[in-house]
Order: structure tokens, then C-alpha cells, then sequence
């Protein structure tokens, strides 16, 4: 079996992926710890985005995808 060059599998496309600064990643850190601490304020706002966001069920149960 023959291996083939990265960039061959690329067809000569390049894609540039910019790294972030450390002051650009304190802040992202600093805005997800924010609303870390907005979303675990209550039982209820805890729950309400567990199943917002597909974890749980309705009915508070983990869903199939997490079990």
C-alpha cells in the first residue's frame, strides 16, 4: 500500500488556524468561569441547562446518549 503526502491530500488548499494569545485565552477562561458560576447559582438554573443542552431529560433522567 502506497502513502500519500499530506499536502497531496490537501489538493494544495492551506488553511491557517491563528493561535490566540495568552491574554485572549485569560479571558475566554475568565467569561466560561463566569458563566460557570451563573449556571451552578441554583438547583433549578443547573438543570434547566443540563437539559437545554441535551444531557438530561424532562423528567431529570441522563439521557441514552450518556448513559
Amino acid at each position: 500500500m502506497r502513502t500519500r503526502h499530506v499536502a497531496g491530500l490537501l489538493n494544495g488548499m492551506v488553511a491557517v488556524i491563528p493561535k490566540r494569545t495568552a491574554r485572549e485565552v485569560r479571558h475566554e477562561v475568565r467569561e466560561m468561569n463566569k458563566a460557570a458560576k451563573q449556571i451552578n447559582k441554583s438547583a433549578a438554573t443547573a438543570r434547566k441547562f443540563l437539559h437545554k443542552n441535551g444531557f438530561t431529560t424532562k423528567e431529570n433522567k441522563v439521557s441514552a446518549h450518556y448513559r
